[in-house]
């Protein structure tokens, strides 16, 4: 059952999903400009920042390059921000739902986590990180196949950076698939 392979192996399996879906007309990426299209240099909608401390304590610049994407001329761009992330939302996903989350990264000092919070918009205390395994030319993709807890309500990305001054990365290709419906899961565990 559908159930027992994603626990045995969770790429496969949200590899094959994402097949059966597009095949069926009813794949749908979540994520909103998934391609990081932005104006001007500026940080794109809907994307959010964040870095630790105090704003007057926060170094660096994150924005957006329109001379370099994956597959397209524009991304995320983050650069000499010692400690931080890009962030973007997906908001009223399903609790207890299947979801595969993808992006690619350009440059040292980059990493992807997806966590969650609740409907008080508290974190569930719940994240996993997404590793970059495959190589895109000079973008390396990533990908993880999560489970939302029980009482999330809102999937959160963090695209993280950890650079040295002068230094750059990049994120593009945003890809955020609900993987549900699995046949044995009762149809009243699932919120539509």
């Amino acid at each position: 059952n559908s159930t027992i392979a994603f626990l045995n192996d969770r790429e496969s399996f949200g590899r094959r999903r994402v097949a059966e879906l597009a095949a069926e007309g009813k794949l749908r990426n979540l994520a909103h400009n998934a391609t990081c299209d932005g104006i001007g240099g500026k940080l794109p909608d809907p994307f959010g920042c964040w870095q630790p401390g105090k704003k007057e304590n926060h170094k660096g610049v994150f924005g957006s390059d329109q001379t370099h994407g994956d597959g397209d001329s524009t991304s995320l761009c983050a650069e000499g921000v010692p400690s931080g992330c890009f962030t973007t939302t997906v908001k009223n996903i399903a609790p207890g739902g299947l979801y595969l989350v993808k992006c690619s990264a350009y440059g040292e000092g980059t990493s992807a986590t997806v966590a969650w919070k609740d409907a008080k918009r508290k974190w569930t205390g719940r994240s996993e990180y997404m590793p970059f395994r495959e190589a895109n030319g000079e973008w390396r993709r990533g990908s993880v196949v999560v489970r939302a807890p029980a009482e999330a309500r809102d999937l959160h990305l963090h695209l993280g950076v950890s650079l040295a001054p002068g230094e750059k990365c990049r994120f593009d290709s945003i890809e955020i698939y609900h993987l549900d419906p699995i046949e044995d899961k009762p149809e009243d565990s699932r919120r539509q």
